[in-house]
């Protein structure tokens, strides 16, 4: 899984450290990542979890200036079906959501709560792809994702 995260300026920042879980109650650390200590430039930073576990992932970004100073910048999870050919993070997702597939993606639709087709990729061929859903209101949406071999996965996403 991709977690990454934006700054839009940074003061003092140390760096960050990125938790996971699988009770939501119990962290372990993943990694620290370096801050840019002062910057008045948009900053990316990204981490990528290569060890999902079955079920309901969480992850907790904190953030760390230089004097010690500490702050929380929430949880997220990612449900990971391992057994799948496809992953879908983050969800609940606001902005870009993201797929890979362990094959290539042919086409991907998202549908309203409703059943009513919203937005329809075709012609992808390849087994990640990022959709920007600035489009898309707060709420319940289904996603369908075809890989070339025909295999089809339908999952319920949430925009917040």
């Amino acid at each position: 899984a991709l977690l990454d995260w934006a700054t839009a300026s940074e003061t003092n920042n140390s760096h960050f450290s990125l938790y996971k879980s699988i009770d939501g109650l119990n962290w372990e650390k993943l990694t620290d990542i370096p801050g840019k200590g002062n910057s008045n430039a948009y900053n990316s930073y990204e981490f990528t979890d290569f060890n999902l576990l079955q079920g309901t992932n969480y992850y907790k970004l904190t953030q760390t200036d230089f004097d010690g100073t500490t702050k929380n910048h929430g949880i997220r999870f990612i449900e990971a079906d391992i057994n799948s050919d496809f992953y879908i993070y983050p969800n609940p997702f606001d902005g870009l959501i993201n797929i890979s597939s362990n094959n290539n993606i042919s086409s991907i639709t998202i549908l309203s709560a409703e059943g009513k087709t919203i937005k329809t990729l075709t012609g992808i061929n390849s087994n990640v792809c990022s959709i920007s859903t600035d489009d898309l209101a707060t709420g319940i949406y289904f996603i369908r994702i075809n890989n070339d071999f025909g295999k089809n996965y339908f999952n319920k996403i949430i925009k917040y």
